[in-house]
């Protein structure tokens, strides 16, 4: 303590603990508060080392590549990057697009990214098909979507457009980039392959036979 700054500390846990926090205060009259408010508490996991993945590209906006389990459909997808040399389990991941949910889709355990490979998820809302399909779908104007890991309590990547009217896909370029100026809504729409920067926005056309 000293002036207006008060601190804590929370005993050591054992790895893989979820820990939940809150901090209440009383003042001189007895009167007391707390932050966060109750629902809200603060949670880390134990010992978590999240993992070096990437969100790569955002469709959102998909008429022309179908979901290669049920052809007649043509969901808007995600694309995960993993830009170290050894594969990488998504066990214990989840993926949202809701910021105050972040453990919307529970990724299953025997998901794997290839080394310096990609996976994709099927924003379909139509999980009982496969592992790679999700709960959920995205808006045709972009989203916010992000991967979390350590039971929803650590960001590891995420993307949001911020109110763009009209989006066909957003991606990074080059893939996986980290820079400030990666992301891009004027990319190719490519499923499971390089991103590919355009002169526009690009809105997968219709094709019909």
């Amino acid at each position: 303590t000293g002036g207006d700054l008060y601190t804590g500390e929370i005993p050591g846990q054992e790895p893989n603990t979820l820990v939940s926090y809150f901090v209440r205060a009383t003042d001189e009259d007895g009167e007391s508060n707390r932050l966060p408010l109750p629902g809200n508490e603060r949670r880390y996991l134990a010992g978590y080392a999240p993992p070096t993945l990437i969100i790569n590209e955002i469709a959102y906006w998909n008429f022309t590549v179908p979901d290669p389990d049920e052809p007649a459909e043509f969901p808007d997808w995600i694309e995960i990057y993993n830009p170290t040399a050894a594969e990488i389990s998504l066990n214990g991941l989840s993926l949202s697009d809701n910021k105050d949910e972040p453990l919307k889709y529970m990724i299953p355990a025997a998901v794997v990214v290839p080394a310096n490979g990609r996976i994709v998820f099927l924003a379909d809302d139509d999980s009982g098909v496969g592992p790679l399909h999700l709960n959920f779908m995205l808006k045709s104007g972009g989203e916010y979507v992000g991967l979390y890991g350590g039971q929803g309590t650590v960001k590891i990547d995420s993307y949001d457009p911020k109110g763009t009217s009209r989006i066909g896909a957003s991606g990074r370029i080059p893939d996986g980039s980290t820079a400030e100026d990666a992301w891009s809504d004027t990319v190719c729409p490519t499923f499971n392959a390089v991103n590919q920067k355009c002169a526009n926005a690009q809105f997968l056309p219709v094709v019909t036979k």
